[in-house]
């Protein structure tokens, strides 16, 4: 698990709002109710988990990534789908 904070130029994030009740049983039946967001000039924290051995554990069964981005006011949050680092800006926090 990592934290990274600093400025993004640009990205793009997305949350799954499905209604009540939904049943899911395949990504397909989850993305239904997926809206995007995109974000331009922002002050954000990133949450991220990387592992060579947990897919579809802690990520995507595609990747051994799985980002989470806030911004720094708290207002928008979301999956982390593509994202532009605004240079010299962002900070990494690893664990010991």
């Amino acid at each position: 698990m990592f934290k990274m904070n600093g400025v993004v130029e640009a990205a793009t994030i997305h949350i799954v709002n499905l209604p009540k009740g939904s049943k899911v049983s395949s990504p397909e039946e989850a993305h239904k109710g997926k809206t995007n967001y995109f974000l331009k000039e922002e002050n954000v924290d990133i949450l991220g988990f990387f592992s060579t051995e947990h897919k579809s554990i802690l990520t995507h069964h595609d990747t051994y990534v799985h980002l989470h981005l806030i911004t720094a006011d708290r207002k928008q949050m979301g999956h982390l789908d593509d994202v532009v680092f605004k240079q010299g800006t962002m900070k990494i926090y690893l664990p010991k």
